[in-house]
């Protein structure tokens, strides 16, 4: 009988040892899962602020091109798309506007195009309009890769990512802009995350800036 007993509590004992066993192996592959999501969300997030660090540089890029361009009226031409030619209004950075900002490969200047209707995935009936901010990652191999907003491009690729500019004027001559470079993407699926920075950007070359 003694036996019996000492086997019942072997028996007993190594169930124990397996529950406890699985129990721990579940919790280190639930970590293990979890840190994995982290890593990615982390590197989604830093890829998302170099985007929209990029879109704001690109915006400066394009005032700077147009002094050089239009050296003869840069102060009539500084806040242009970033067109070769410039020769009316509607060929400015507009007020309260949205835009993408993308590089030109045939002039070799980042070029903004105006969007009518403003970036917010959250908003499902916005789907189609939503689309005119996608980037497309292409891929170059040795050579490097590139967000871009241009899907005709041989190895391009839907990426995550979707990008904003927003502009807008602080004072009545429009000699002081806001720039926004925002950037949103989905995450686990239906979740919406988003970074956005701003700089100013002003035409300093011997203007009066009043500011109201």
């Amino acid at each position: 009988m003694p036996n019996k007993f000492h086997k019942a509590e072997s028996l007993i004992e190594t169930l124990v040892a397996v529950f406890v066993l699985a129990l721990s192996a579940t919790a280190a592959l639930g970590l293990m899962v979890s840190t994995m999501k982290t890593v990615d969300s982390v590197q989604d997030r830093v890829v998302a602020i170099n985007l929209a660090r990029e879109g704001l540089e690109a915006v400066r890029n394009v005032r700077e091109s147009n002094w050089l361009e239009h050296s003869r009226e840069r102060r009539d031409y500084w806040n242009c798309l970033g067109m070769s030619n410039c020769d009316n209004d509607k060929d400015l950075i507009q007020n309260n506007t949205n835009y993408i900002v993308d590089f030109d490969s045939d002039t070799f200047r980042w070029q903004l195009t105006e969007k009518p209707t403003a970036l917010d995935l959250e908003d499902d009936t916005l789907a189609s309009s939503n689309k005119d901010y996608l980037l497309f990652l292409e891929d170059f191999g040795d050579n490097g890769r590139f967000y871009t907003h241009n899907d005709n491009l041989g190895n391009a690729k839907e990426s995550i990512f979707y990008r904003q500019i927003t502009t807008r004027y602080l004072d009545t001559d429009e000699d002081v802009m806001e720039v926004k470079s925002r950037v949103e993407w989905h995450v686990d699926g239906n979740r919406v995350a988003h970074v956005e920075l701003t700089t100013y950007l002003t035409d300093f070359l011997g203007r009066k800036v009043t500011i109201n």
